[in-house]
Formats: C-alpha cells, structure tokens, sequence
C-alpha cells in the first residue's frame, strides 16, 4: 500500500482510521502496509485531534480550490 492510499482510507474508512489510532502496527499488517517501526512509530505520535480538524473543515467537498 501506497502512503497516498493509507491517508485517502485514514481520511475515509472509519473503521480503518480508528485501527490506525488505537493498533497501527496490526492495521497496518492487516492492510498488507509495510509496517517498519520507524512508521509505526510516527503513526502512534499523529495529532488525531488535528487531523480531524483539517479533514473536517473540508466537509464532503475534497477539492482543495
């Protein structure tokens, strides 16, 4: 898996955000991820809380213009 498309399913698949937040080395094994530690290291250290802030902000309209 790309990094592009682990953020497009952490942006949209629910299920597969929150396995992210709570066991990313597991998610990221789960979803044939390269799951070096150094990644799952940065995976555990996201501001989740600002993430949403930007992903939210958005709304349903994705495009950035």
């Amino acid at each position: 898996m790309k990094f592009e498309t682990m953020i497009d399913k952490v942006m949209n698949d629910p299920s597969f955000r929150e396995g992210i937040r709570t066991d990313p080395e597991g998610t990221l094994k789960a979803h044939n991820f390269d799951a070096h530690p150094e990644k799952v290291e940065a995976l555990k250290n996201v501001d989740w809380s600002s993430l949403d802030k930007v992903r939210d902000s958005f709304g349903d309209d994705d495009s950035i213009c």
